[in-house]
């Protein structure tokens, strides 16, 4: 009796163990860029109420409702600030003067489901402004930005 508990138990864990990997299987690359892309136009048409759509629930709750009040324009200048090349003070862009969002390097890390994108906003007057931003994804659909707290 014990053998086929232990037997069951086992089919049950692999079970588990096999459907979560194979959903972040499904993943990639091509999600997260597809994210991007479609974050980055709606930033580039200034559609910045749509633009919230691309953070992750709690995340926007903590940081755009109650810590800044709902105050959109800062909350996205806040998420897209960056370093320029040889300076360490951190630069907070104008929304208006963002030209392009590139975004380079995705790593994923599919058991946190988690992914590390490095984030380029070209400025109009061509200062590139560089940064590394986090990306949870529960599904294929459900894929958010999320940022610092505070």
């Amino acid at each position: 009796m014990k053998n086929k508990i232990r037997k069951i138990s086992f089919l049950i864990i692999a079970f588990v163990f096999l459907t979560t990997n194979l959903s972040a299987q499904k993943f990639g690359k091509k999600n997260i860029k597809t994210m991007c892309e479609n974050f980055e136009a709606t930033i580039l048409k200034r559609d910045y109420k749509a633009s919230l759509d691309f953070f992750e629930p709690e995340y926007k709750k903590a940081q755009h409702d109650d810590m800044l009040g709902g105050n959109t324009q800062q909350f996205l200048a806040e998420f897209l600030a960056g370093y320029e090349k040889g300076k360490e003070i951190m630069t907070v862009p104008k929304l208006a003067e963002i030209d392009q969002i590139l975004f380079k390097k995705i790593k994923i890390d599919n058991k946190n489901f988690d992914a590390e994108v490095q984030v380029i906003v070209v400025l109009k007057n061509k200062k590139k402004i560089k940064d590394t931003k986090t990306i949870y994804f529960y599904s294929p659909k459900d894929v958010y930005f999320v940022g610092g707290m505070g």
